[in-house]
């Protein structure tokens, strides 16, 4: 090997066994089977319970791959394909009192609306039956959409809630839709410019970066969110589903150059229930600028290792600061990622320090993507990624699963300020819960809301919230985004966020 080699440390992966590729052949035959037949991402079976994957994919933008940059926005449900109507709305509505405004003809219209998502897979069809025609959907100059229905049906939640529909009706009129592919840096960045020249009134960010930021609500992406915040939008975002997947610590490093973890000083673990299950092991640190163009020197490997302390897999990229051609072994930014298919069990994460400049201001985060795993060693305080880290946002989380991201900004805000249920059920017997349908319930309630009685920013919501006027604490002390269902912890944020209800008309009078 020569000496330039040595220095290019390429990320390791520990080859499946015969037998394992066997059987993921035969899986992904079954699966390649069923895509043909056109079986959806569910059955039409109920499944109350929701993969709380982010879904992410590699960025492919020309411009984010001269820097190293891959982050991918992710999305918190894996939504159903479906074409059926919501059987539950008449539930919602009645849980945030929305049927009285309906009845004064208060249905969100005159409101702009943007969508901000990764994919909008059956908008056609859902245009002049689900959503109005003047629904418009923008591409941006970055990556095509993927191949999801995650922002369709978050437009569809949106409108039908807001107009209290089921299906679309040329007499009633609900709220102006913007449905932006913001798959990728770049056109995360052009979607943000565009909702500000045309002046939209709420933005719906229902994903979140894992990279990016510096835990704290700064950093490049929550830079460009600042950009529309300024502009005057109310920006809701979904809390996101890391709260059970998620560990965060200051940056400690031991004798052996590694970093200090919870489980024997050098570890944090995590447990997977079902065999073969793809995951997603982001390891990021605070080294983040404003600028998407800044290189970190700080340098950490991330390694993922059995229970025995064997390597399964590793990302060891180099982070030394400086500008390179080639970023299949450097990376401009704070993080490591490791992508690998686990059978159920439980495995041990550990960090190597490779550079001496961190601080005592240093600190990590580790996000860990995949359906029903969950993180032994994990911190509860801070499970809120990018941006609805941010201060400025309006943070939605779910009251009624037990994953829902929470936490404390670094300016003293507790995350999220609102929740809501999330729960939404279609007639062919699909479901599906998560952050992002409970933050697309609150666009919509709050849009019916502002159609009778203004525009409001961030500041003025959390205002009527403390004052108890568009929701109430008690019906989330018992609910699973609680806390109180998970285990004891002495880092558990125990903010009470409350649960969105729009007031009574008479009282507004």
């Amino acid at each position: 090997m020569t000496t330039k080699c040595r220095h290019l440390k390429k990320s390791s992966q520990k080859l499946l066994r015969n037998d394992e590729m066997k059987k993921l052949l035969i899986i992904f035959l079954i699966i390649s089977l069923a895509a043909l037949s056109g079986c959806g991402a569910f059955s039409k079976k109920s499944k109350k319970e929701q993969n709380n994957s982010q879904n992410n994919t590699e960025n492919t933008d020309n411009d984010d791959e001269t820097d190293g940059f891959d982050g991918f926005p992710g999305n918190d449900f894996e939504a159903p394909i479906t074409d059926s109507s919501i059987t539950n709305l008449d539930s919602l509505i009645q849980e945030l009192n929305l049927a009285q405004y309906h009845n004064r003809g208060f249905r969100g219209q005159n409101l702009t609306i943007a969508v901000l998502d990764n994919g909008f897979m059956g908008i056609k069809r859902s245009i002049g039956r689900y959503l109005p025609p003047d629904t418009e959907v923008i591409d941006g100059s970055g990556n095509p959409q993927q191949q999801t229905t995650h922002g369709t049906k978050l437009a569809e939640l949106i409108y039908t809630l807001a107009t209290g529909e089921k299906t679309y009706k040329a007499t009633t009129t609900g709220p102006r839709l913007l449905l932006f592919n913001t798959n990728g840096w770049t056109n995360f960045t052009e979607a943000i410019e565009e909702v500000i020249k045309r002046k939209v009134d709420i933005v719906l960010y229902s994903q979140i970066w894992e990279y990016g930021g510096n835990m704290n609500g700064s950093g490049f992406i929550n830079q460009e969110v600042n950009k529309a915040l300024n502009a005057g939008i109310l920006w809701i975002n979904a809390s996101g589903n890391n709260h059970l997947s998620t560990y965060h610590a200051d940056i400690k490093i031991t004798n052996t150059q590694e970093v200090s973890l919870p489980f024997k000083n050098k570890y944090v673990r995590f447990k997977v229930q079902e065999d073969y299950t793809p995951c997603k092991i982001v390891l990021s640190w605070n080294d983040f600028a404003n600028t998407k163009n800044y290189q970190t020197s700080q340098n950490l490997d991330l390694y993922l290792e059995n229970e025995s302390g064997e390597i399964l897999s590793s990302s060891e990229l180099i982070q030394d600061g400086l500008p390179h051609k080639d970023y299949r072994y450097y990376s401009a930014h704070a993080r490591e990622i490791i992508k690998s298919v686990l059978k159920k069990g439980t495995y041990h994460l550990r960090v190597v320090a490779k550079s001496n400049n961190f601080n005592s201001l240093s600190a990590l985060r580790i996000t860990i993507d995949g359906y029903k795993v969950e993180m032994i060693d994990r911190t509860l305080d801070q499970t809120l990624l990018i941006p609805a880290d941010n201060p400025g946002v309006l943070t939605i989380g779910a009251m009624d699963v037990n994953y829902s991201g929470r936490g404390l900004t670094s300016n003293g805000i507790n995350k999220p300020e609102l929740i809501t249920p999330s729960t939404i059920k279609f007639e062919d017997g699909q479901e599906f819960q998560g952050t992002s349908s409970a933050a697309a319930i609150a666009t919509a309630g709050l849009s019916v809301f502002m159609s009778g009685y203004g525009k409001l920013s961030r500041a003025q919501i959390v205002q009527y919230l403390n004052q108890g006027l568009l929701g109430s604490r008690e019906s989330y002390r018992n609910s699973p985004s609680s806390g109180q269902n998970n285990s004891p912890s002495p880092q558990l944020n125990t903010w009470l966020p409350p649960v969105l209800r729009l007031p009574d008309l008479n009282s507004l009078y």
